[in-house]
């Protein structure tokens, strides 16, 4: 019983946790091993990613990526995230994939994707980012996101380097985990 009081008065002594400052860490880009003090700054800040690492500031938006299934709840057999060039492919299915009577700003593109913003939802009040891949950029065609697969996807990209594929790692994991962070 004395023991235990003592473990519970010293894990209460914390009084120095408190006034801890907590800062930004800088790591350098080979960095393997990590101090106490920077792991703790790390979590206790608002750090997230890595200087250099592909981020989008979202605001009050989500991504979501058109699919299959989006386009056709019907189709259930396979979840293909889809990829095109064309403007009004990926209108089309941002409108198969949304409620009837949904609006849309007009659609933008980037090396990555092609997306509407929806700006008015019958059913909800959010506004969601909905895109396409850039089917010069990256494919899922075929790759079903509901099955057991090695592969991920198809670098569409001609003539990339070492920062592009770095990059391309960074922009799938930033969209795949954005929500969580």
């Amino acid at each position: 019983m004395i023991s235990i009081g003592f473990v519970f008065l010293i894990s209460c002594n914390k009084e120095n946790d408190n006034k801890k400052d907590y800062k930004f860490p800088v790591f350098v880009s080979d960095q393997s091993e990590f101090t106490d003090d920077e792991l703790l700054n790390a979590a206790y800040t608002d750090y997230k990613y890595p200087i250099g690492f592909y981020v989008e500031n979202l605001g009050d938006t989500s991504i979501y990526y058109v699919n299959t299934v989006s386009i056709d709840s019907l189709n259930k057999k396979k979840w293909i995230e889809l990829s095109t060039n064309s403007f009004s492919e990926a209108y089309y299915w941002c409108e198969k994939t949304s409620p009837v009577g949904s609006t849309f700003k007009e659609g933008v593109q980037s090396e990555k994707f092609i997306e509407y913003i929806r700006t008015y939802n019958p059913s909800a009040n959010t506004l969601q980012k909905l895109r396409a891949h850039k089917k010069t950029y990256f494919s899922r065609d075929n790759i079903d996101l509901m099955g057991t697969s090695d592969t991920i996807g198809v670098f569409e990209k001609d003539n990339f380097t070492m920062l592009d594929a770095k990059e391309l790692i960074d922009y799938l994991w930033f969209v795949k985990n954005y929500g969580s962070m």
